[in-house]
C-alpha cells in the first residue's frame, strides 16, 4: 500500500470486522462471568453441605 485510497471497499470491510469483534467479545465475557459465578456458587454450596456430596 503506497497511500492510494483507490480501494474504498477495504475500509468498509474492516469496519464491520472491528464492530463484530467488539460486539462478539462482550457476550463471551458475560458468558464466562456467568460460568465462573455458577462454578463459584456450586463450590460454596458443596462446602456448606458436604453431606450431600
Amino acid at each position: 500500500m503506497h497511500g492510494h485510497p483507490a480501494h474504498p471497499a477495504d475500509p468498509r470491510l474492516l469496519r464491520p470486522d472491528r464492530a463484530r469483534r467488539e460486539r462478539h467479545g462482550t457476550p463471551v465475557i458475560l458468558f464466562l462471568a456467568l460460568v465462573s459465578l455458577l462454578i463459584g456458587a456450586y463450590l460454596v454450596y458443596s462446602l456448606l453441605r458436604p453431606e450431600d456430596f
